[in-house]
């Protein structure tokens, strides 16, 4: 959702997130913390890489961070 509020295209944002839990499973991101806030560090990175694999710039990324 955050991705799509900074105007990134749905079905782009989607690519990411799919993109996101193919490479690391749903269990394991809840247990490295990707609900916290603050995410951590290397979450984020996870996130950056399945973002970028699908064409969504930094840009974006950190108007979706707010």
């Amino acid at each position: 959702d955050a991705l799509v509020g900074a105007g990134v295209e749905p079905g782009v944002a989607r690519c990411a997130a799919d993109d996101l839990v193919a490479t690391t499973p749903e269990t394991e991101l809840i247990a490295m913390g990707i609900a916290s806030n603050p995410r951590p560090p290397e979450v984020d990175q996870l996130l950056k890489d399945a973002a970028t694999r699908c064409g969504i710039t930094q840009e974006q990324l950190d108007a979706a961070a707010g």
